[in-house]
């Protein structure tokens, strides 16, 4: 891949999405921090028969741990926010943006939308749910379908 096909994704960003800002309610953040969470998933104890001939409604994700990258992020000179989401498959783009970078994002009902190149240089978005204040260990983070 040539150089200049690499630097079109970031120009996109940074002349098309600003020229927009006004229309679509964007706004700009800044990552304050990042931190990545892996939680093992209890099991409870029940049988998981999860074979083709014993498929039932115990059957259970063969998922055994949770990875949550939780965000503190400011919208110009506001109050700081948290914001997270959880990697659900190994397609998820829910990655950990590195502190004290700056990101276009919008704000929906339970939480913001935030616009990123990935390392690929690919424009992304990935949607991170408000986290309830007071909230220990993100266990009250605001699930919604992506």
């Amino acid at each position: 891949m040539n150089k200049h096909a690499r630097v079109l994704p970031v120009v996109f960003f940074l002349i098309v999405l600003p020229a927009t800002a006004a229309t679509n309610n964007l706004i700009r953040i800044k990552v304050l921090d990042s931190e990545t969470r892996t939680v093992v998933l209890d099991d409870s104890g029940v049988p998981k028969n999860c074979d083709a001939l014993n498929y039932d409604a115990y059957c259970h994700s063969s998922k055994t741990s949770q990875v949550t990258n939780t965000l503190r992020v400011q919208e110009d000179d506001g109050a700081p926010f948290d914001v997270a989401c959880s990697v659900d498959s190994k397609w998820s783009r829910c990655v950990a943006l590195p502190k004290g970078e700056n990101f276009d994002a919008r704000r929906s009902k339970h939480g913001i939308t935030i616009y990123y190149v990935d390392d690929d240089g690919k424009p992304r978005k990935q949607f991170f749910a408000l986290v309830a204040p007071g909230a220990k260990n993100n266990s009250k983070i605001e699930q919604r379908p992506h």
